[in-house]
């Protein structure tokens, strides 16, 4: 632990505990300081044991897909969204997908709006959607067929989540932008996929290394370069 972070615990101590005995302060610090060492080593074991970090991808891909098949989420066919009703009914199974990604994977995805002035604009930019539908249905098949004893199971739910997660950001936020996204950390950071990227940083690659996204972003460059700077 870093001397400015002893300080600050120390001050924090001395605050809290100014009616206490020496032995009672020595105590309680000695105990703080022993509980952030412990933390510090948590965390670079878990980033440093591929054992434990699979364990985290598998409890993790398997809280995401228990709740989207729990939730009996369905499919959505884009085509058949002709009347507002249908565009509501459309909302509320993707912001229940959003509910649960938020919830599973540490997101902060923005729930869609059923106002009639977004389903007149739905409309009218229809075809924007449908990466964002193809990314829930996928991530609604992934789920129906994840097999915990399966890492690319695992895999695959993880991978689907974050493509959801990403094409949520971009509808919601109403913007089409060209970006450039170096390194797995910025892209990661920027559409809080956090979480997800510390226990599979190489879904995240994947995720940006498609076609899709070369296409889809105009400017995203160097792919070969995303998988060298990978969230350990």
């Amino acid at each position: 632990m870093n001397t400015k972070l002893y300080s600050a615990v120390l001050i924090c101590m001395l605050i809290l505990t100014a009616s206490c005995t020496r032995q009672q302060l020595q105590d309680a610090t000695n105990s703080v300081i022993a509980k952030g060492e412990a933390a510090i080593d948590h965390t670079q074991d878990f980033f440093t044991n591929d054992t434990k970090r699979l364990e985290a991808k598998i409890d993790l891909a398997s809280n995401i897909a228990i709740a989207v098949t729990s939730t009996n989420l369905k499919e959505i066919d884009l085509q058949k969204i002709q009347t507002y009703e249908e565009y509501k009914n459309m909302v509320d199974n993707l912001n229940l997908a959003v509910k649960i990604v938020n919830e599973k994977a540490g997101t902060e995805i923005k729930y869609f709006s059923k106002e009639t002035e977004s389903y007149d604009k739905f409309i009218i930019e229809v075809e924007r959607w449908t990466p964002l539908i193809d990314n829930y249905n996928a991530l609604v098949n992934a789920s129906s067929n994840f097999n915990p004893s399966n890492v690319e199971s695992a895999d695959m739910v993880i991978k689907k989540s974050i493509s959801f997660t990403v094409e949520s950001v971009l509808i919601v936020g109403g913007v089409f932008y060209k970006a450039t996204y170096m390194a797995i950390g910025t892209f990661a950071n920027y559409f809080g996929l956090t979480k997800l990227a510390s226990v599979c940083g190489t879904c995240v690659s994947a995720v940006m290394s498609t076609g899709h996204w070369i296409v889809r972003n105009g400017a995203i460059e160097k792919v070969s370069q995303f998988a060298e700077k990978i969230i350990p």
